[in-house]
């Protein structure tokens, strides 16, 4: 649809939160029959503290690509996006992550959050294959 082929993200990654050097696992695989990429997230921040969530991706012809989170804090997030000039996009309202400079071997995950007319940046990830 888009030029986008989110199977770039496939695979077992080890992630790295840019401000404070925690580190997480991310395992993302196709399933339903090759129809929807499943998410699976964590990471233990410095203070102890852990997220663990799940989301699932879809390519709807319509709304293009589609995603739901869930975690262990009790967040239920959606969002809908494509590729645009800073990389993948997906928001919601006030809030959007965007997968920038992508490689076969890495990425940057930056969470935003809008302030105004301007995203500000509230958590980024750096991604590094671990398969």
């Amino acid at each position: 649809m888009d030029g986008w082929d989110f199977d770039v993200w496939l695979g077992r990654w080890t992630c790295t939160d840019a401000a404070e050097g925690s580190v997480g696992t991310n395992t993302v695989s196709r399933v339903l029959g090759g129809q929807v990429i499943e998410e699976t997230f964590h990471i233990t921040d410095a203070s102890g503290t852990a997220l663990n969530g799940r989301s699932f991706t879809v390519l709807d012809p319509v709304r293009g690509w589609c995603q739901t989170w869930v975690d262990d804090q009790g967040s239920y997030l959606d969002f809908t996006g494509g590729l645009g000039p800073e990389g993948m996009v997906l928001a919601r309202p006030g809030q959007r992550m965007v997968f920038r400079d992508v490689t076969s071997t890495g990425f940057t995950w930056d969470w935003e959050k809008r302030d105004g007319d301007v995203w500000q940046l509230a958590w980024r990830l750096l991604y590094s294959r671990a398969d």
